[in-house]
């Protein structure tokens, strides 16, 4: 893993984080990742407001976003090309799982260095189907939390296979998305995405691309589906804050041909 540019911990450059912290002790909190270009967090505000979603669902105190907001400028000034995670934690304190009456949260902010889209557009996505499945939990769905080991696990299968990310299902066989990305497929001129209710990660990428479509009058739907909807579809494209939009070349023995719709899409959502 590339070293961090730079990292601060509630307000000061450091790499130190108390082992009573929570998010080390139970994976406590919430993350954002965001791409840093020309000295700019892509989509800040959005991603703001996911973390305040977060921390509410959660019972943790959300931090000053005003503050917050200002630090990141700070940060991010002169900087060209960049990654930007922002963690909450509850902070320390509490009995065992029990969480600690007056939390005092804290915020990290974390500046990798970053390639950029361009690299990894350039070429289409391998993908595979993961053994590990997505748990159902309507609690925290939705929401960026710290608790990641299925996507760890699942991150270890792509290794293994050589793949570039992985659709994961649920126990019932429906595609709920992928190991860090989420996850489109297009079939008669409709645009179709696992709908997430239950389960999985409604990223920044994701509601943008739902969003350019329709105003391009495309239709979208969010709906249940299942592996087989994915093997009939045309094309396939995978979306996340650093990727945008990744086309699939390969789903299995599955291989998709990219459309003019995928690239307008990056282009429309790259307005916004």
């Amino acid at each position: 893993m590339t070293s961090p540019i730079r990292i601060i911990i509630n307000g000061r450059d450091s790499n130190t984080l108390s082992v009573l912290d929570r998010a080390v002790q139970f994976g406590d909190g919430v993350f954002e990742t965001l791409a840093v270009m020309d000295g700019v967090a892509e989509f800040l505000a959005a991603h703001l407001a996911r973390l305040r979603q977060g921390c509410e669902r959660l019972g943790i105190p959300v931090p000053d976003l005003v503050r917050l907001r200002k630090e990141c400028n700070e940060l991010l000034k002169g900087i060209p090309l960049a990654s930007l995670k922002i963690i909450v934690t509850r902070g320390q304190g509490g009995t065992g799982y029990a969480c600690p009456r007056e939390p005092e949260p804290t915020v990290i902010l974390i500046l990798r260095p970053w390639e950029g889209r361009g690299q990894i557009q350039q070429r289409r996505a391998r993908i595979g189907v993961a053994s590990i499945t997505v748990s159902r939990q309507p609690a925290l769905a939705g929401i960026k939390h710290l608790n990641a080991l299925e996507q760890v696990l699942a991150s270890r299968e792509c290794q293994k296979h050589d793949w570039d990310e992985c659709l994961r299902l649920d126990d019932q066989g429906y595609v709920v998305e992928g190991c860090r990305t989420n996850v489109f497929m297009v079939k008669d001129g409709q645009i179709f995405t696992p709908e997430l209710k239950l389960y999985g990660i409604a990223g920044i990428m994701r509601q943008r691309v739902i969003q350019s479509a329709r105003e391009m009058n495309i239709q979208v739907m969010e709906q249940p589906l299942r592996l087989q909807d994915f093997h009939s579809a045309e094309e396939v494209f995978l979306t996340n804050s650093l990727v945008g939009i990744w086309s699939v070349g390969q789903l299995a023995r599955k291989r998709y041909q990219s459309s003019d719709l995928t690239r307008c899409l990056g282009l429309a959502v790259q307005g916004h």
